[in-house]
C-alpha cells in the first residue's frame, strides 16, 4: 500500500515523470512539463532581483525531471520528428510524484509491459497528467473505471461506448481524485495551470506569479469563449422535411441537448444568436434558446469598433462616459467653474456656469467645429499597417499581426487613437485633428479622472515616440507627457515585472525617452531610468537571451547616458591637467564599448566614412547605425563640452585641434549616412532619429563656431572650410525636407515643412559675413547655447537670447514661411497671437505651461518620485484649463 505524497510540503526533491510509449507521442501534449521548470529552483535562482522578489524566490520548489522509455536506451518519438533521450527505463525508474503523459499515434495499442507500468505509476504518484488522447490508453489499464474523465470532444461519443463505467463529461479539463484528464492538445496547459494553482497556488504565491507572467491560458472549462460543438460542420447531418408542396433540406445538429446559444436583445435587427454574431457564423439554430451565460459577461460583447457619423472610426472611440468621482471633487470642479465665469459663491450655495460650453468631462463626447475628422475602418487597417512598419524605428510596442484596428477599438482605444494620430504624417490638416482628440481624451480620461491602465501607458508611450513636434511647435508639454508615463508605470507596478514582454518593453522604451530627452535640459537622465536600463540589458547578457533590436537600442541609450554623465562628472574637475586626463580615458574607454557593440552584433559602420563602397540602409539596421554615429559625435564632442577652448589654462591647444578635426570628421559621417537614407524611411522616423539629427546641427554649429583663446591661421582656416562644407549639408537636408513636405500653399504645415524652415533659419547663420568675431558665430563662444541645441527641449530654462538660441524657441520661427502657413491654415492660431499680444513673450510661456501643469512643473522632481496629484490636484487646474484652455484649444 503506497502513501501518497503531500506536494504542497514535499521536503524533498518532486520527481516529476514523462512516460513515453512505444509510439509517437504529440509534443504538445507533453509541453505542461515545462510549468514545473518555471517555478524550479534552478530557474528562480538565477532571475536577477529587479524580476523577481526575495519572498518569491524562496518558494521555489526543487524537481527532478524523467523521461521514461520501456526500455531506457531508445530514444522516444515525438512528433515532428523530434527525439528525446530516456533518463530511465520502466526498470530503473524510481517512484513518481508527478506522471505526465500525452496521446500517442492513432490506434496504437499499449503492450501489456507499458500497461502495468502505468497501473504501477498510478498507484505510487500523488498526481496523474492526461492530456488528450492518452486517456484511450488509460482505458486500457482500468484506471479509469467508475471515476470522471473527459477526453477530445470528437471522441467522446466513442469513449462512452467503449467504457460506459466512466463518466465522461464535455470540458477542457476535468479532475477526479489525483487523475487528472483533459481534452485535445492545448487544452493541457490549461489543465497545468489548474492544477498549479490547486497545489501550490494562491494570491501572492510563486505559482500565481509565473502563470500570470508566463500568460497561461485562463480559458473557461465548458468551452464556454468556444465556437460551440454543435457547430463544428461533422456534428451536423442533413434531414429532410415536409415543406409546402416540395422538399426543404435543413441542417439540424444531432446534439442539441447542450446549446449555447446567447438570445438576441429585442431590437437588435438581426435573426442570428448573440454568440453567432460575435463569432462571425451563420446561426443554425433558430427560436428561442435559453443561455447558459450570464447577460453580464464580457464575452457576450460583440467586439466591434463602435462607429458614430456615418463609418467614422476615430469619433466612436470614448463614448462611454467616465466614472464620475465622488461629490467633494465634483463640486470643486463646479467652484473653479463658477469662480472663473465671474460668479461669487457663496458658502453653501451651487455655483452654475452661466453659459453652456462643455466642460472638461463632456469634452470626448462635444464635436468642436474645428475638430471634425473623418476615418473610417478601411483607413484605419491601412494606417495600422504602415505603424507595424515603421515601428521599427522605436520597436517597445508590439500590435500582432492578426490584432485589427476593429479589435483594437474594443480593448485597446487609446493605443489605436495615439497609432492613427502618429501615422498621418501625410495628412497633416487631419492629424491635427486627431492630436487634438488625443490630448481631450488624456486631459479628460488620465489627468482628470486618474485612469491608468496599460492601454493609457502603451499609447501615451507611442505618441511620445513619434509626437508631432510641428502641431503646436511653442508648446512646452513633452516633459509633463513624460512625467504621466512614468508614473503611471510606477503605478501600475510595470517596472516590477521583468517577465511579462509588454511590460518590459513598455518600460525600456519610456526610459530610453526618457534619456534622450533629458539631454534638452543639458542635465543627465534619471537615476532610476538610467538604472533599469543598465539592469536590463545586464540581465539580458547574463541569462544569455537573443539580443533584439529593442535591448540593442536599449543599450546604445545606456552608453549614450554614460556619454552624458560624463560630461557631468569631469566638468567638475578643478585641475586642468587632471580633467583633460580624465576626458581622454573616458572617450577612450567609450570608443572601445561602441567597438564591441559593432563587432558582436555585426553594426559595421567603418563604411561611412569611405563613400566608395554602398551604404548600408537596410531595416532595421538604419535605426542603429544612425544611432551609433550619433554617438560617435557626441563622443568626439566631449572635449569642446567640458574643457573650455577660451582658457588659456588648457595644454596643449595643437592637440585639442587634432580633436576637433576628429570631431568635424564624425559629423560629415552622420551627415553622409542620414542623407543617404531613403526619402520614404523618413515619414517613419521616431523622436529619437530626429532629436540626433538636431543635437548633430547642434554640434555642428558648436565646432564651426569655436573660439579658442589662441587663434591662430590654421584654426580660421579650418572654421572657414568646416562651415562651408557643413553649409553644404545642411542645404542637402532643407532640399529633402523641402521635397518630402506634401504643404501646399494655405494648407496645414507639416513636419517636414517646419523643419525646412528651421534649416533655412540655420542656414543663415553660417553664410559669410564682413566681421567674423560679429557674426553670429559668437554664439558658439556661448558655449551652452548653441543653434539647434534648444530644438528638442521641451521647457525653456531662462529668457531667450534672439541671436543664440533654437529658431523654436528664440521667436524667429514666427517670421518664418511655416509660421505663415500655420496663420493661414488654423483658426485657433489667431486666438494664442492675441493671448501673446496681450501678455508679453515670457507671460505667454507661463501662462500656456502655468494655466495646464502649475509651478511645480519647473521643479527638478528626480525619477521616480515624479507623482501627478489626480484627481484632486488636476482639478485645481481644469478651473481655469476649462474657462481659457477649451478656448485656445491650440495650447491644451
Amino acid at each position: 500500500m503506497f502513501t501518497t505524497f503531500d506536494l504542497r510540503n514535499p521536503g524533498r526533491s518532486i520527481h516529476v515523470g514523462v512516460v513515453l510509449l512505444n509510439t509517437v507521442t504529440e509534443h504538445l501534449d507533453i509541453a505542461p512539463i515545462g510549468f514545473f521548470h518555471n517555478f524550479g529552483k534552478d530557474f528562480i535562482e538565477n532571475l536577477p532581483p529587479f524580476a523577481i522578489s526575495p519572498e518569491l524566490k524562496s518558494q521555489a520548489l526543487d524537481f527532478v525531471t524523467h523521461w521514461v522509455t520501456e526500455d531506457g536506451k531508445t530514444p522516444g518519438s515525438l512528433s515532428g520528428n523530434l527525439k528525446v533521450i530516456p533518463t530511465d527505463s520502466f526498470t530503473t525508474c524510481p517512484p513518481l510524484d508527478i506522471v505526465l503523459i500525452g496521446a500517442g499515434q492513432m490506434g496504437y495499442q499499449a503492450t501489456t509491459t507499458e500497461k502495468d507500468f502505468l497501473r504501477k505509476c498510478y498507484a505510487e504518484c500523488s498526481a496523474f497528467l492526461s492530456v488528450c488522447g492518452a486517456s484511450d490508453a488509460l482505458l486500457a489499464t482500468g484506471i479509469l473505471e467508475g471515476k470522471t474523465a473527459t477526453g477530445p470532444l470528437s471522441f467522446l461519443p466513442l469513449f462512452r461506448q467503449m467504457a460506459p463505467g466512466t463518466n465522461w463529461v464535455e470540458k477542457r479539463w476535468v479532475r477526479d481524485g489525483k487523475i487528472w484528464t483533459t481534452g485535445t492538445l492545448l487544452n493541457g496547459l490549461d489543465m497545468i495551470a489548474a492544477f498549479g494553482r490547486e497545489v501550490w497556488g494562491g494570491e501572492g504565491s510563486l505559482v500565481e506569479h509565473v502563470l500570470r507572467t508566463g500568460y497561461f491560458p485562463s480559458r473557461n472549462v465548458d468551452y464556454e469563449d468556444e465556437v460551440p460543438f454543435e457547430r463544428m460542420p461533422f456534428q451536423q447531418t442533413v434531414l429532410g422535411r415536409s415543406h409546402g408542396d416540395g422538399e426543404e433540406t435543413v441542417l439540424i445538429p444531432i446534439r442539441t441537448r447542450k446549446i449555447r446559444c446567447i438570445p438576441n436583445e429585442k431590437g437588435s435587427g438581426t435573426d442570428a444568436c448573440r454568440r453567432c454574431a460575435k463569432l462571425g457564423y451563420t446561426c443554425i439554430i433558430t427560436g428561442s434558446v435559453s443561455s447558459t451565460t450570464s447577460e453580464k459577461s464580457p464575452r457576450s460583447q460583440v467586439v466591434k469598433a463602435p462607429t458614430h457619423h456615418g463609418n467614422d472610426v476615430v469619433s466612436g472611440l470614448f463614448q462611454k462616459r467616465p466614472k464620475e468621482e465622488d461629490d467633494q471633487v465634483m463640486q470643486l470642479r463646479k467652484l473653479h467653474r463658477g469662480l472663473l465665469q465671474g460668479h461669487t459663491v457663496e458658502e453653501g450655495d451651487t455655483c452654475t456656469p452661466r453659459d453652456t460650453t462643455p466642460n472638461v468631462g463632456d469634452a470626448v463626447d462635444c464635436e468642436l467645429r474645428s475638430s471634425r475628422m473623418n476615418l473610417n475602418m478601411n483607413e484605419a487597417e491601412e494606417l495600422l499597417l504602415q505603424f507595424r512598419q515603421q515601428r521599427a524605428y522605436f520597436p517597445f510596442i508590439e500590435v500582432p499581426e492578426v490584432t485589427t484596428a476593429a479589435a483594437m477599438a474594443a480593448s485597446q482605444p487609446f493605443l489605436l487613437l495615439a497609432i492613427l494620430t502618429v501615422s498621418l504624417t501625410r495628412k497633416p490638416l487631419l492629424q491635427k485633428r486627431l492630436d487634438e482628440r488625443f490630448r481631450r481624451v488624456l486631459s479628460e480620461r488620465i489627468i482628470f479622472y486618474g485612469e491608468k491602465s496599460m492601454d493609457y501607458v502603451q499609447g501615451l508611450l507611442v505618441y511620445m515616440a513619434w509626437r508631432p513636434l510641428h502641431i503646436r511647435p511653442l508648446s512646452r508639454q513633452g516633459s509633463q507627457f513624460m512625467q504621466i508615463l512614468v508614473t503611471m508605470i510606477i503605478d501600475l507596478k510595470l517596472t516590477e515585472n521583468m517577465h511579462d514582454k509588454a511590460a518590459r518593453d513598455v518600460c525600456v522604451g519610456c526610459f530610453s525617452l526618457s534619456s534622450l530627452l533629458s539631454v534638452g535640459f543639458r542635465r543627465r537622465g534619471d537615476d532610476g531610468a538610467y538604472k533599469y536600463l543598465k539592469e536590463a540589458v545586464d540581465a539580458n547578457k547574463r541569462l544569455k537571451q537573443p539580443y533584439d533590436e529593442k535591448f540593442q537600442l536599449s543599450e546604445l541609450h545606456v552608453l549614450f547616458e554614460e556619454i552624458i554623465r560624463c560630461q557631468f562628472e569631469c566638468s567638475s574637475m578643478k585641475c586642468p591637467i587632471t580633467k583633460k586626463q580624465r576626458v581622454e580615458e573616458k572617450m577612450e574607454s567609450l570608443r572601445l564599448e561602441l567597438q564591441i557593440f559593432e563587432r558582436v552584433h555585426d553594426v559595421n559602420s567603418s563604411m561611412y566614412i569611405n563613400l566608395s563602397q554602398p551604404l548600408c540602409t537596410d531595416i532595421p539596421t538604419v535605426p542603429l547605425r544612425l544611432f551609433i554615429l550619433s554617438l560617435k559625435v557626441h563622443i568626439a564632442l566631449l572635449p569642446f563640452r567640458i574643457l573650455d577652448p577660451r582658457s588659456s589654462n588648457i595644454p596643449n591647444h595643437e592637440h585639442l585641434f587634432g580633436q576637433v578635426t576628429s570631431c568635424a570628421t564624425e559629423i560629415r559621417s552622420f551627415f553622409e549616412y542620414f542623407l543617404s537614407i531613403p526619402q520614404d524611411q523618413y515619414i517613419s522616423f521616431s523622436i529619437r532619429d530626429w532629436c540626433q539629427l538636431i543635437l548633430t546641427i547642434s554640434a555642428s554649429s558648436h565646432i564651426c563656431f569655436l573660439s579658442p583663446a589662441q587663434m591662430s591661421p590654421t584654426w580660421n582656416d579650418f572654421r572657414t572650410r568646416t562651415r562651408s562644407s557643413m553649409l553644404i549639408y545642411l542645404e542637402s537636408l532643407s532640399h529633402r525636407m523641402s521635397k518630402l513636405s506634401v504643404t501646399k500653399t494655405g494648407d496645414t504645415p507639416d513636419v517636414f515643412f517646419m523643419f525646412k524652415s528651421v534649416l533655412d533659419i540655420v542656414m543663415s547663420t553660417y553664410a559669410p559675413s564682413s566681421g567674423e568675431s560679429s557674426s553670429p558665430m559668437s554664439m558658439g563662444s556661448r558655449g551652452e547655447s548653441s543653434i539647434g541645441e534648444d530644438i528638442c527641449r521641451d521647457v525653456a530654462a531662462g529668457p531667450p537670447t534672439p541671436s543664440t538660441r533654437c529658431p523654436m524657441v528664440n521667436g524667429s520661427i514666427r517670421e518664418s514661411e511655416f509660421w505663415e502657413a500655420m496663420k493661414q491654415s488654423d483658426v485657433f492660431l489667431e486666438g494664442c497671437l492675441a493671448l501673446y499680444m496681450t501678455l508679453g513673450d515670457e507671460l505667454f510661456k507661463v501662462a500656456c505651461v502655468n494655466c495646464f501643469w502649475g509651478p511645480w512643473s519647473f521643479r527638478k522632481v528626480p525619477f521616480p518620485d515624479v507623482r501627478i496629484r489626480t484627481p484632486a490636484y488636476a482639478v485645481n487646474r481644469l478651473g481655469f484649463l476649462t474657462y481659457n484652455l477649451e478656448k485656445i484649444n491650440g495650447l491644451t
